[in-house]
């Protein structure tokens, strides 16, 4: 029976059925959490573990050609809602053109990854508005193998319309479309998706059944036994189709890729032949074919070497990233030779030509680093200095000192240095060194980062934040003008790809949500042209504010991070690391997980790269609501030792502030307003205290106290807690009120957890015990007996964290021995901001995290020649 609109299905709510089909019903349905359409498939049964399993594989395939797969629930799939029709034969070659390239880049990427669709057909592919290529399904074929559905081949993922849909239509849809190994029943593997591609590819050209028939039998069994008759297709891809036809499939297009070339090929008499050629006199042709391209290709080189005749093929490559290699920052220099990239910990280069990664000494804790204009230098920022080293090795040099942790830099060809600090006021510096000079003045609420020069040296890129939507976005402004003007409305960094080495003209890309989206500029007049196009979707970003995940060379080489940053969800983990269950999603940038005392509740931060929005969770009842309504935009959220009310960090109208505000709703009550950005970390279980750490220019952070927070008539006037060089941050209380703890970085450039005594607004003696061990520890939390602390080590290059456990005594030695409890994935918080990514259970059994709910198959994709071949359409 289908289910009516407005009937809920886990967290979302169904608005329209869309289709139906073998596997049960597809609808239209409502995220309210990140509030986008999705398109839910509700199956007639529970799936199995292993179908489970298998889909969390799938979901982590991310490329513009393939519908996302989000999320899997007990008895149903949550995917991308694609609007637009299923192609339809026939067509011209022309129009088919566009749509078999995009198919094969779908393909392509789904076989990179080791995922085969098994089930591809027109009924799998959609094409939207604007002639984007989707195609849906994929690999559910595998995960519906015949251990759960008893292998019926009107099982396919693919739903009918629900108009004249008929299970004998289903059979024959999907079968027509089998590979000859499927239909013996034999394991399928990339080479059947070459097959489909094949059959879809003579649909779509002829508007014919490569294989009609009445019935399933009859259209297996000519795909078995009757050779294909390609006569009504264009001449001119009957080659293609031959070889993706090939019964035999070791005599077949081994890589879906190795069409390409094939598809464009212009008709010769051999191809027009009614005869196909034996797979040997193909193969024979193929190697005097590619000797005739190669020694005319040397005569047209000899002879015609100063005319470019066309631009160079576009060859796009993917770079699986080493387990020591963090996906996070990363450059490539301006020849386009070499990639400066994170690295066990610091930096590493690596050729292009090249699968070795050489690690630069003296580079720990390194983020945003960039090239000098002649690809010799890398700039970057460590121990809160910006530094430079040469590429080919030696001691950094320091420029700057008191950068904060860095917000990004460029160089550019005289020799200046535009950077931002943390605080978010632009700098300039010459690279030889001198005075660091102010080039945009401290504005309240205002920031301005993550510059990027322009190729004329004097013009540069740059994101301003603020809470004013009219302002906020990206920025193209000058050394003599540096506020400049507003370029897109987007608050995203941007790089600039020109058409060839000194050109004005090419194009800007930056981040949509996270699509690397693309379009025109001209640095002459600072001006876009044209609509902007996507380049890739499911990219990623590396800051807050986002920093685009790309990068670019003078040559037309463009890198970019595939595969974003995965949804995070709420997950609940043993103390060895097993999973209890889930709890709600977080968006793409979502932490600040808070349980309240009595363990029913759960505060968290939903959020994605621009915003973040705090929500309740009531655990029992798995219901959750908004707490903080707009303008206001939050984060890092604190209970009351009471549980009846909320402190957190928030921005807008103007303010930016720490609030209190009751859980159960009511009007938000300002704390504490101040001129830096302050966030609450914990609240002393005898209500006295609020712990909270404010962010500095010179110190990076200090932590704080405002003495009774729930008392309005109360003075509560800041006590400084501990003000140090250091950055210090993520202050807890014991549950006694006798000990304090933090992170701070006072032994080294990297965060460790440290104990000390805590006494109110009495001076903090000096004695300390260092808690971590020398691995990056972070977001410290007690148990609620206040016996043993927790705390979070990073997995040194990877978004992977290991949670700890110390026991804690009395003194003089209240430190114990850490050690490991289990690994899980999220994000990998490296500000001073109290974002407390998980939060455990009073009794310490228990931990809610928040962790990737997809497992990230992160990539850097490389693109040779993308903007020649861009230029010359």
């Amino acid at each position: 029976m289908a289910l009516a609109p407005g009937t809920q299905v886990g967290p979302y709510q169904i608005t329209a059925l869309i289709g139906t089909g073998g596997m049960g019903e597809v609808y239209r349905a409502h995220d309210p959490r990140l509030g986008r359409d999705v398109a839910i498939k509700v199956a007639a049964e529970a799936f199995t573990e292993r179908f489970t399993r298998e889909a969390r594989a799938i979901a982590a395939l991310n490329h513009t050609n393939i519908c996302h797969l989000y999320d899997v629930g007990p008895n149903y799939l949550v995917m991308e809602f694609v609007e637009g029709d299923n192609p339809q034969g026939p067509m011209a070659f022309d129009d088919v053109l566009p749509i078999a390239r995009q198919m094969i880049d779908g393909i392509e990427a789904a076989h990179e990854k080791g995922i085969v669709h098994r089930d591809l057909k027109p009924a799998n592919i959609k094409i939207t508005p604007e002639g984007v290529v989707k195609i849906l399904d994929f690999g559910l074929a595998k995960a519906l193998e015949p251990d759960r559905l008893g292998g019926d081949l009107t099982n396919s993922p693919t739903l009918a319309p629900t108009f004249g849909a008929t299970q004998l239509g289903m059979i024959v849809g999907t079968s027509a479309y089998m590979a000859p190994e499927q239909a013996k029943g034999k394991q399928a593997d990339r080479r059947a998706d070459v097959w489909s591609f094949g059959v879809v590819l003579y649909e779509l050209l002829t508007g014919k059944k490569l294989f009609p028939g009445e019935t399933a039998i009859e259209i297996l069994g000519a795909v078995l036994n009757k050779e294909a008759d390609l006569s009504a297709a264009p001449p001119r891809v009957r080659r293609l189709l031959r070889w993706c036809l090939e019964k035999d499939r070791k005599d077949r297009l081994q890589a879906i890729g190795d069409a390409r070339r094939l598809l464009t090929e212009e008709p010769t008499v051999a191809v027009a032949s009614a005869q196909p050629a034996s797979p040997m006199q193909s193969r024979l042709a193929w190697a005097v074919a590619a000797l005739a391209v190669i020694g005319l290709g040397v005569v047209s080189w000899l002879h015609f070497r100063e005319t470019l005749l066309e631009p160079p093929p576009r060859v796009h490559l993917s770079m699986a990233l080493p387990e020591n290699t963090a996906p996070g920052f990363f450059e490539l220099s301006p020849d386009g030779r070499l990639l400066v990239m994170s690295y066990q910990g610091g930096l590493g280069l690596r050729a292009l030509d090249s699968g070795e990664i050489r690690p630069l000494p003296g580079t720990q804790a390194a983020r945003t680093p960039f090239w000098s204009p002649d690809s010799r230098t890398i700039a970057f920022f460590a121990d809160r200095k910006l530094k430079t080293v040469a590429a080919s090795g030696g001691p950094p040099q320091t420029l700057c000192e008191d950068t904060g942790l860095g917000g990004g830099g460029t160089w550019n060809g005289e020799g200046t240095i535009v950077f931002s600090p943390d605080f978010y006021v632009i700098h300039r510096v010459a690279a030889t060194g001198g005075a660091c000079t102010q080039l945009t003045k401290p504005e309240p609420g205002v920031g301005r980062d993550l510059p990027v020069f322009l190729p004329d040296g004097e013009h540069f890129l740059y994101v301003l934040s603020t809470t004013d939507e009219a302002r906020q976005g990206l920025y193209v402004a000058s050394l003599a003008d540096p506020n400049g003007r507003r370029l897109l409305a987007d608050r995203s960094s941007a790089v600039f790809v020109p058409e060839g080495s000194g050109s004005i003209r090419g194009h800007l890309l930056f981040l949509r949500e996270q699509t690397l989206m693309a379009q025109p500029f001209n640095v002459t007049s600072q001006q876009l042209s044209g609509d902007p196009f996507a380049l890739a979707e499911q990219a990623s970003f590396t800051n807050t504010p986002p920093q685009v995940a790309a990068s670019t060379g003078l040559n037309g080489t463009v890198v970019y991070l595939a595969n974003g940053k995965p949804d995070q969800q709420l997950v609940w983990y043993d103390r060895a690391g097993k999973e209890l269950g889930r709890a709600a999603m977080t968006g793409s940038w979502g932490s600040s997980v808070s349980l309240a005392p009595d363990g029913k509740r759960v505060a968290f931060v939903r959020g994605d790269q621009q915003n973040g929005v705090l929500w309740l969770q009531d655990l029992e009842r798995n219901s959750e609501a908004r707490l903080v309504l707009p303008p206001l935009v939050s984060g890092a959220a604190v209970w009351s030792p009471d549980g009846q009310r909320v402190a957190f960090r928030a921005t807008g109208a103007g303010v930016d502030a720490m609030y209190l505000k009751g859980a159960s709703g009511g009007k938000e009550e300002i704390l504490l307003r101040g001129t830096s950005p302050m966030y609450p970390s914990d609240w002393s279980r005898d209500g006295r205290w609020l712990v909270y750490t404010e962010d500095n220019p010179k110190t990076g952070a200090d932590l704080w106290l405002l003495f009774d927070p729930a008392n309005p008539s109360a003075d509560r006037k800041p006590v400084p807690l501990l003000r140090t060089p250091s950055v210090e941050s993520q202050g807890q209380i014991s549950p006694d009120g006798k000990w304090l703890a933090y992170t701070s970085t006072e032994s080294s450039n990297l965060r460790e957890v440290y104990l000390r005594p805590f006494a109110g607004a009495s001076p903090v003696p000096d004695t300390k015990w260092q808690v971590s061990a020398g691995a990056q520890g972070r977001v410290p939390r007690w148990r609620a007996d206040g016996k043993e602390l927790f705390y979070v080590e990073a997995v040194t290059g990877s978004s992977r964290h290991r949670m700890m456990s110390v026991p804690i005594g009395a003194a003089p030695n209240p430190v114990g021995t850490p050690k490991p409890l289990f690994e899980f994935r999220g994000l990998a918080w490296i500000t001073q901001e109290n974002r407390f990514f998980y939060s455990p259970s009073a009794d310490g059994q228990r931990f809610l995290v928040s962790a990737y709910a997809t497992d990230p198959q992160t990539s850097l994709e490389i693109i040779l020649n993308w903007s020649k071949t861009v230029s010359a359409k």
